[in-house]
């Protein structure tokens, strides 16, 4: 069990966790990427997990490369040792991509519908995005091909309550998702299914 600062930082993570997937920049994402609907609905159901602990806040065990997780193994969310996390707008809205991947976890999990690695990936990246252009930002100039593509995307689909991303946009940005090192590590392709659901985390 976690002591002393540890506790501090999971309590404080955990509120802010739950702030930002409640706040009204994440509750008016709503796009759909493929089969998958993501909106402020799934964002609300994972704050609400995670209020009443059925989704925890983990410290310390991020997979390499990463920055944050979600495991839907172990029900937790990961996040770096040592410190609070969420305080930056940027961290936040890795907050949301990682809430993205839980949502379609707990909502879907039990019609047993597994999606490709980077249907998963590509729609995890536009909400955080979206998320970030909601509060007037966006990602700094000089990123991946997946943020610029992400960035692209999300300008088109701004204020626009439940756009369909167009097929061949979906299929740029998956695409761009496979030349990322931390996926192609991992032996993603575009079509692949490496780690959902074996190894359970997402990225």
């Amino acid at each position: 069990m976690p002591s002393g600062p540890s506790i501090v930082f999971s309590a404080a993570t955990k509120q802010r966790l739950i702030d930002v997937l409640r706040s009204p920049s994440a509750q008016k994402i709503d796009f759909y990427l493929g089969y998958l609907h993501v909106s402020g609905f799934g964002y609300g159901a994972v704050a609400d997990a995670v209020s009443k602990g059925s989704i925890g806040i983990r410290f310390g065990q991020v997979p390499a490369g990463a920055a944050a997780a979600f495991d839907g193994v172990d029900k937790v969310f990961d996040f770096p040792a040592g410190r609070i996390y969420g305080s930056s707008l940027v961290e936040q809205a890795l907050v949301v991509h990682e809430a993205t991947h839980a949502a379609k976890w707990l909502i879907f999990k039990k019609a047993g519908i597994i999606e490709n690695d980077t249907q998963d990936e590509a729609a995890a990246y536009l909400a955080s995005t979206l998320y970030m252009m909601n509060n007037g930002r966006d990602w700094a100039p000089g990123g991946h091909l997946i943020y610029v593509e992400a960035s692209r995307i999300a300008g088109s689909l701004l204020n626009k309550k439940g756009s369909i991303v167009p097929a061949h946009d979906e299929a740029r940005l998956r695409s761009f998702v496979t030349l990322h090192p931390v996926y192609s590590n991992m032996g993603v392709a575009y079509n692949s299914t490496v780690y959902v659901p074996s190894k359970g985390w997402f990225d």
